[in-house]
């Protein structure tokens, strides 16, 4: 309802179509929500922009923060390159103390891999190279020589040290017999062997070197109808010398005698189908020596024999090898 004006200011009321009212405060209920929007955007735009002014702030200053250190750094990296650079010049002058470059490497910390800061330092060439490789670029023929200087010490000292310890050749033939023969020769062995025939020359040689190379001492007793060796010495050399009598010669193989020499003696008919061989009678240990060298010896008779034995007080070996019987004769 409005109201209309009369006389002397008086408000009458008028009545006024609602159809015409109604459009008009829609346009209002319109625009106050333009307004509203448009004061909610410009409030959220100041608020980022706020925000933005605030975040550049903080990244300045925290960029100018980061400038700064990084320059005190390299000011001070600097400074101290240039110390170094100014000692290894002096050092250059020095020419005449070589040790004065390794002290200055001893004496310098590496932030990285460092070689131990000993007395006797071992240094190598690959060492300076890596770990001190700015002193090696100023002063190279320094460094280098005194590594060398130090490698040829160390080699000198272990050449110098492996020739202390090297055996004399008295020592040297005694750890060789020790191999050879044994220990220290306390435990003594005695082996008896019988041969059928030992008329062969070369048999004999066998027999005699063979003993002799293993430094065996005894005899070989050689009568009409067989004949004896008795040896007597340490373990190794006995099994050798056993393996040479059972083994290693064909005592069947008889030689061909040489220009000039003695005619071998003529075997009978009835010897000559039978096999020559070579028997271990006895072996076992002994508490002495009952012999100093080895010898050949031949006796016209079989009591001969046994009066040899006798004198050396060792006649039992002469009785057991003459009543030894062979495979064939069981």
């Amino acid at each position: 309802m409005h109201y209309r004006a009369a006389h002397r200011g008086a408000m009458l009321p008028m009545e006024v179509d609602d159809e015409h009212e109604k459009p008009k405060s829609k346009r209002t209920n319109q625009q106050l929500l333009l307004y509203l929007s448009l004061a909610i955007n410009v409030m959220l735009g100041l608020g980022y922009a706020f925000t933005v002014i605030t975040t550049a702030d903080s990244f300045t200053r925290i960029q100018s923060e980061c400038h700064s250190a990084l320059h005190d750094r390299m000011t001070q990296s600097t400074q101290q390159i240039q110390d170094l650079q100014h000692e290894v010049e002096s050092l250059r002058e020095d020419a005449n103390h070589h040790t004065s470059i390794l002290e200055y490497i001893s004496s310098v910390h590496l932030p990285v891999r460092t070689i131990a800061t000993e007395q006797h330092r071992k240094l190598t060439v690959y060492h300076v190279i890596r770990e001190f490789a700015f002193i090696a670029q100023k002063v190279p023929p320094k460094v280098e020589a005194e590594v060398r200087k130090q490698m040829a010490a160390r080699k000198m000292k272990h050449e110098d040290e492996n020739e202390s310890r090297k055996l004399t050749p008295e020592e040297q033939k005694q750890k060789r017999d020790k191999k050879l023969f044994g220990g220290d020769g306390k435990q003594l062995y005695a082996a008896v062997y019988r041969i059928d025939d030992l008329s062969d020359p070369q048999h004999q040689y066998k027999v005699d070197i063979n003993a002799k190379q293993n430094k065996l001492t005894g005899i070989t007793a050689i009568v009409p109808s067989f004949a004896l060796v008795f040896v007597e010495g340490g373990a190794k050399p006995m099994a050798r010398y056993r393996r040479l009598m059972e083994r290693r010669v064909k005592w069947n193989e008889r030689s061909t005698p040489r220009e000039g020499a003695e005619p071998q003696p003529q075997h009978n008919s009835d010897d000559e189908g039978k096999q020559n061989t070579c028997s271990l009678v006895w072996e076992g240990p002994i508490l002495k020596k009952a012999f100093q060298s080895f010898r050949i010896e031949k006796f016209d008779s079989v009591a001969m024999g046994r009066a040899f034995f006798d004198k050396k007080n060792v006649p039992q070996y002469f009785e057991m090898c003459k009543n030894h019987k062979t495979a064939q004769e069981d």
